[in-house]
C-alpha cells in the first residue's frame, strides 16, 4: 500500500491530471523497475513515452521526471539535472504549469542535500521562503520541513533542537507515502545528534537509516550513510572506525559501478535515439512515396478529366453541328413547301414525300417511276393521293 501511495505522490496524483490507468500501470512499473535496479528497463520504458506521438505534454513530463530519478539515483546529477530541465520544459506547456515550477524549484534543492551539499541550501534559503508561501501537498510540504531543518543547521544561530522536530514532523509524513526518501532525511537526524555529542542516539539511527536503505534497495542511499558513519567516527575521534568505514563506501562504490551504469544507459539512449532516427527516415521515405504515388493518381485524374472534358466539348460541337444542319434542312424544306401546310406533310407516307422532292426538282412522272422504280401509273396514284392530302389542285402547286 505505501509504494502505491508513494507512486501516486512522487508523481503528482496522475489520475488528477487526467491519466488513464494504462498510463498509470506504465509509471509504476518503471517506478518498480527502479527499485530493483533495472535501470535498463526503465529507460526503454521512458523512451517509448517520450517518442510516442499520442504522447500529451504532461506525459513527456512525468517521463522526463522519471529519468531524472533515475539518473539521481546513479548519483549522476548532472544527468540528472538536465533531465529534470527537460520534464520542466514540457510542464511549462501544461495548465499544471505553476505547481510543477514550485516542484522544480523544490527538486533543486533537494539535489543539493543528496550532494551533501547543506551549505548550499541554506545559501538558498529565500527560495524556500518563496515556496513556503505556495499551496503544496503533504509530501512536498514534509520535504520543505527538511530543508527548513538543513537551514538551521547549517547556520551559525542554528536551533538543533527546532531542527530535529522539523525532522520527525517530516519523517511522520514521509514514512506514509514516501518511505523511501526517509534514509536522506535520517542522515540529518545523525549529524544533529553527532553535533550534539549524543553519539550513542546517532548511531542508533544509523542503524535504522541502513535497515531502510537496504530495504528499499537505494545503494545510492546506503554509500552515503557509510560517508556520514566515516564523518561520525571522525567526530568521536574513532579514525580506525572512520577508516573501515571509508574502505566500506569505496566497496560499495566499486561494487555498485554507478558510473558504468550511467555511460550504460547513455549507450542505450543512444542506440534507441538512432534507431527512432531510423524510423523517421524510413517514414520519412514511405511519405514521400506516398505523396509521389498520390500526386501520380492525381495527375492520371487530371488526365483523365482533360480527357472527358475534351470528349464533352466535341460531343457538343457535334450535336450543335447536327443541330445546325437540322435547322438548315427545316428551312431548305420550309422553302421548297412554301404554300404547303406543313402539318399536312408530315402525314404523306416516306415514298410519298420522295415524290414531292422529284416534283419540285421538274422530274416528269416517267423519271420519277424511273428514278423510284415504279411505274408511271403507279407514280399518278400517289400523287393524286398527295394532292388530297396536302389539299392542293395539282403539280403547280407542289411547284410555289
Amino acid at each position: 500500500m505505501n509504494k502505491i501511495l508513494l507512486f501516486i505522490v512522487l508523481h503528482i496524483t496522475l489520475f488528477s491530471f487526467g491519466y488513464t490507468p494504462r498510463q498509470a500501470q506504465v509509471y509504476k512499473t518503471i517506478e518498480q523497475n527502479n527499485r530493483r535496479q533495472d535501470f535498463k528497463t526503465s529507460i526503454v520504458e521512458i523512451h517509448k513515452i517520450i517518442h510516442n506521438s499520442k504522447s500529451t505534454d504532461l506525459d513527456k513530463y512525468e517521463a522526463y521526471y522519471l529519468k531524472y530519478v533515475v539518473y539521481k539515483r546513479l548519483y549522476n546529477f548532472s544527468e540528472a539535472k538536465d533531465n529534470l530541465d527537460l520534464a520542466q520544459g514540457y510542464a511549462d506547456k501544461t495548465i499544471h504549469r505553476e505547481s510543477l515550477r514550485n516542484k522544480y524549484q523544490l527538486e533543486l534543492l533537494l539535489i543539493q542535500v543528496e550532494l551533501r551539499n547543506y551549505k548550499g541550501v541554506a545559501d538558498k534559503y529565500s527560495d524556500l521562503q518563496s515556496i513556503k508561501t505556495l499551496e503544496l501537498d503533504r509530501v512536498d510540504q514534509a520535504l520543505l520541513k527538511f530543508l527548513e531543518a538543513v537551514v538551521l543547521v547549517e547556520t551559525s544561530s542554528g536551533n538543533a533542537k527546532q531542527a530535529l522536530k522539523l525532522v520527525d514532523e517530516s519523517i511522520e509524513v514521509l514514512q506514509e507515502f514516501y518511505p523511501e526518501y526517509v534514509s536522506v532525511v535520517l542522515r540529518l537526524k545523525i549529524k544533529i545528534y553527532t553535533l550534539l555529542n549524543q553519539y550513542n542516539t546517532a548511531y542508533k539511527i544509523y542503524e535504522q537509516d541502513i535497515y531502510l536503505a537496504k530495504n528499499y534497495n537505494t545503494i545510492s542511499y546506503e554509500i552515503d550513510l557509510y560517508r556520514s558513519m566515516v564523518e561520525y567516527y571522525k567526530e568521536i575521534g574513532d579514525y580506525g572506525k572512520s577508516l573501515e568505514y571509508s574502505r566500506l563506501v569505496l566497496d560499495q562504490v566499486t561494487l555498485y559501478n554507478a558510473t558504468e551504469k550511467s555511460t550504460e544507459l547513455k549507450l542505450i539512449e543512444k542506440q534507441l535515439n538512432e534507431e527512432e532516427n531510423l524510423l523517421l527516415l524510413h517514414k520519412k521515405e514511405r511519405d514521400f512515396y506516398i505523396m509521389i504515388a498520390i500526386l501520380v493518381l492525381l495527375l492520371i485524374g487530371v488526365y483523365y478529366l482533360v480527357l472527358v472534358f475534351k470528349r464533352r466539348k466535341r460531343a457538343v460541337k457535334q450535336i450543335e453541328k447536327q443541330n445546325s444542319q437540322m435547322q438548315l434542312d427545316i428551312k431548305q424544306l420550309q422553302d421548297k413547301l412554301k404554300g404547303i401546310d406543313i402539318k399536312s406533310y408530315s402525314r404523306l407516307s416516306k415514298r410519298q414525300k420522295q415524290i414531292v422532292d422529284l416534283v419540285q426538282k421538274g422530274k416528269t412522272n416517267k423519271e420519277i417511276g424511273e428514278t423510284l422504280f415504279i411505274s408511271e401509273n403507279t407514280v399518278k396514284y400517289h400523287l393524286k393521293i398527295i394532292y388530297e392530302i396536302l389539299q392542293i389542285k395539282g403539280k403547280a402547286d407542289l411547284l410555289k
